[in-house]
């Protein structure tokens, strides 16, 4: 399967081919979670884990739990997928490529409103692109839809809380 060619292919270190079989095997997941093998969910939950999407891992974990992914296969997949998007956004923003992230939070965010960590990082990536290159209207005006979003999600989350300190500095 697409799973166990992609856990063969991160222990390569061929890490963007184990991604692609990895979001290939997540496009083909059936509706139901809990009718999978049992080695085929842990194996999805280990690759998961092993290419760093602790997201997804504990979306699907959550998913396996409850028997199923919303009983909308589509409607799953595009979660994982945007998830999955997410994930490139956290790798890129980690090594520094922060303009480069914020396209990729966008997407997520726009297609996973309701996930108040994606909206986090989106806002902290277009934050920190602005801290560096100068203030920029256009994209503060972005910050802050995310932040407001986050806010009706849970104002009292502590990433949530500094992000606000740091939109304050930065649209002074």
């Amino acid at each position: 399967t697409q799973v166990v060619e992609s856990m063969a292919q991160h222990k390569l270190g061929n890490e963007e081919k184990a991604r692609d079989l990895f979001q290939l095997a997540i496009s083909n997941i059936p509706d139901d979670l809990s009718k999978l093998a049992e080695s085929l969910k842990q194996d999805l939950l280990s690759t998961s884990e092993d290419l760093g999407e602790t997201e997804l891992a504990e979306v699907l974990k959550s998913d396996i739990a409850n028997g199923s992914n919303n009983n909308n296969s589509e409607e799953a997949t595009n979660k994982y997928h945007y998830l999955l998007l997410n994930g490139k956004g956290i790798r890129l923003y980690n090594t520094n490529h922060i303009y480069e992230s914020i396209e990729y939070f966008e997407q997520a965010a726009e297609n996973l409103p309701e996930n108040i960590s994606i909206n986090m990082n989106a806002a902290q990536a277009i934050l920190f692109h602005i801290k560096a290159t100068g203030k920029n209207p256009e994209l503060l005006e972005r910050a802050r839809n995310y932040l407001d979003i986050s806010q009706k999600l849970d104002k009292n989350n502590q990433k949530y809380q500094k992000l606000e300190h740091i939109y304050s500095e930065t649209s002074q």
